[in-house]
């Protein structure tokens, strides 16, 4: 297992291409299809309820860079259908019968899990990666996070899971608490997970979630580390708040601690 997150390691380091210093971070910043975002280093508006038509797919994918192709699906794409009616384009890895949920931040979309996503098909699990409505094929616009990753719990359990994870970064960590208290997960991870998103409370959700919670931030970027803390004092389970240093967000912390990390997420989904 460890000369598989070394190798997954050094890739995810040649697509970031950058050190913590001069990188330019901005948690779930805005692409064509999402509303206007506050600056970097602040959190998203809760406030807000609406967004634009979705137009164009996001630009640039967390972590990955245009000479760094993701990894290769191994089952490859397949469709996922949300219960207010839209199709969500989705790719799967692995062919176990544990299932991994994998949700993208902004303004990522679903190959920003990709390269995780092989070594978790690796380890025997089946890992989804999904865009979120509005994101590359996936028809829709505007957000409804928690209902989204709620449809590929259920398009897992479909599949023949046995047992479903959830795994989400910034937004889709928000959108995997809100679903996990809706749906029977074994456990839930978030990276730098906003107490809410948009309508996804995650905060007042977690009160409702049994299944076990890793909830990881950077002990920089505010104020999701205290958010992790709001998270899991609301936990009606047990939940585990885990402050890597620096101030990297959602699926870029595999940029600086990337081995750490995925020690840290293979230990909880063994555990779990």
């Amino acid at each position: 297992m460890r000369s598989t997150i070394a190798l997954v390691s050094a890739l995810i380091l040649v697509g970031a291409g950058c050190s913590d210093e001069d990188s330019t971070d901005s948690p779930d910043l805005p692409n064509a299809t999402n509303p206007p975002a506050p600056t970097a280093g602040e959190p998203p508006s809760p406030q807000a309820t609406t967004a634009p038509p979705a137009t164009d797919p996001p630009a640039v994918t967390s972590g990955q860079t245009a000479t760094t192709p993701p990894a290769e699906p191994v089952l490859g794409p397949f469709e996922i259908t949300t219960e207010d009616g839209l199709t969500l384009e989705a790719s799967r890895f692995g062919t176990g019968s544990q299932f991994i949920i994998l949700a993208h931040m902004r303004p990522a979309d679903m190959s920003s899990w990709f390269a995780f996503a092989g070594l978790l098909a690796g380890e025997g699990y089946s890992a989804i990666s999904f865009n979120f409505r509005g994101y590359g094929n996936s028809d829709g616009a505007g957000f409804a996070v928690d209902v989204d990753v709620a449809a590929a719990v259920d398009a897992a359990f479909a599949l023949g899971a046995t047992e479903v994870f959830v795994i989400g970064a910034s937004m889709g960590g928000s959108g995997s608490v809100v679903a996990a208290s809706r749906r029977n997960v074994a456990g839930v991870v978030t990276m730098s997970a906003p107490a809410e998103f948009l309508g996804a409370d995650a905060v007042g959700a977690a009160s409702a979630v049994t299944a076990p919670m890793l909830l990881i931030s950077a002990a920089d970027d505010a104020p999701y580390a205290a958010d992790a803390e709001r998270i899991r004092a609301s936990a009606a389970g047990s939940a585990e708040v885990t402050i890597l240093s620096g101030r990297r967000h959602g699926t870029d912390l595999f940029q600086q601690h990337s081995e750490d990390l995925t020690t840290l997420i293979l230990d909880f989904l063994a555990s779990a």
